[in-house]
């Protein structure tokens, strides 16, 4: 037995790893079955977010990516808090930087109120009854004192509304909007 460094053979068995690789490579086993890497098939990039002026905004997330990526789609990540991604769809991987850039428009957080909607029917007189036929919720910003039937999304099947325009809320934020059959 020859006596060989620890070096020479580690050397070694890396080339001959690397050989073996290439053979699989070469054999048609290049496909998504290949196993992502780190810095050998895949790479970390720096995913940025910034606003419609170009100000950096959050923190910026670190995502291991396939050398083969040419974008990155706003599915895969998620903006940072009180923002939504303002430019949806696939952005460009810049891969001398190892970065991607994502649009990010602010969340207006609104206080609101909830007013629950109690859709009623009256009937006809000697053949149908008066009853509530359904109910929704509909919210309004806070501290309103009416809204517009426009904004009811939530109609009964088979009726239709007889009260139209704006409804006043009272403090119970209760209100009934009158439907008749259509």
């Amino acid at each position: 037995m020859s006596n060989i460094s620890r070096r020479k053979f580690l050397k070694g068995a890396g080339v001959a790893a690397l050989a073996v690789a290439a053979a699989g490579v070469l054999a048609g086993c290049s496909g998504n079955d290949v196993p992502s890497i780190p810095d050998v098939t895949a790479k970390n990039v720096t995913v940025k977010f910034v606003d419609r002026k170009g100000k950096e905004v959050g923190t910026t997330v670190v995502k291991n990516v396939k050398l083969t990526e040419t974008k990155m789609n706003s599915n895969d990540v998620q903006a940072p808090e009180g923002y939504v991604v303002g430019i949806v769809g696939d952005q460009f991987i810049d891969w001398d930087n190892q970065t991607v850039t994502f649009t990010v428009d602010k969340v207006d957080k609104k206080e609101t109120d909830k007013v629950t909607v109690n859709y009623y029917y009256r009937g006809v007189a000697g053949v149908d009854g008066s009853e509530t036929v359904g109910t929704e919720v509909l919210e309004v910003e806070k501290g309103a004192t009416k809204f517009n039937t426009s904004e009811l999304k939530e109609i009964p099947k088979g009726f239709k509304l007889d009260t139209l325009g704006d409804i006043a809320i009272n403090k119970f934020k209760n209100v009934t909007v009158y439907v008749s059959r259509k």
